[in-house]
């Protein structure tokens, strides 16, 4: 793959939100914090989304999921340990930056404490969820294959730069039909979460 122009940057369409403008609900065993929703029109609570991104904190113990039929579920560990039971199809236990897939309909039951990151899919759309690790001064060529609708970086900590602009922690830098290469610098030490939507 060639390397990633900052002319051809400018033409691809992409958008960065700041963590600021994020909306945090409280659920009976912690908090959700919304990233993204797309169609950005859409709403989480009438289900009419191809895709959600957000974060959670866990502070209970142990909790069932809400069932979200129709929906498929990746949930990453970004802090702490949480294990996953989802009865009658597997049990995944999962610490730092690992992530498991399931069905929104399962009955899925959670033990531990932590936060998360999740990606929920609807209809065709599907979706997949990488960390990425990078050290500080590092220009990353990222390179991926050519049918993503979405490519979504998460700054989970540190800091990065793409042509002139900042993305801080806690910020999320969204490309719509991005082209097969992303080239960005690394400010400093950073702790990235890739999402892919296909």
């Amino acid at each position: 793959n060639k390397s990633f122009s900052f002319e051809t940057l400018m033409v691809m369409d992409y958008q960065i939100i700041k963590a600021v403008s994020y909306i945090t609900s409280q659920w009976n065993g912690g908090s959700t914090t919304e990233l993204f929703i797309y169609p950005m029109t859409s709403k989480y609570a009438t289900r009419n989304f191809n895709f959600r991104l957000s974060t959670a904190t866990v502070n209970i113990e142990e909790s069932t999921f809400t069932s979200l039929p129709g929906i498929t579920r990746t949930l990453m560990v970004l802090d702490g340990e949480m294990t996953l039971a989802h009865k009658g199809h597997h049990t995944a236990k999962l610490g730092r930056f690992d992530s498991d897939n399931f069905k929104g309909d399962w009955n899925t039951f959670s033990k531990g404490k932590c936060s998360d990151f999740n990606l929920m899919t609807m209809g065709n759309t599907q979706g997949i969820v990488e960390s990425l690790h990078v050290n500080k001064e590092k220009q990353v060529d990222f390179s991926f294959s050519d049918n993503i609708q979405h490519l979504v970086i998460y700054v989970y900590s540190g800091q990065i730069k793409i042509e002139n602009e900042t993305i801080e922690t806690g910020d999320l830098v969204v490309f719509e039909n991005p082209t097969k290469s992303i080239e960005f610098i690394s400010v400093e030490k950073c702790d990235l979460i890739i999402s892919k939507v296909f």
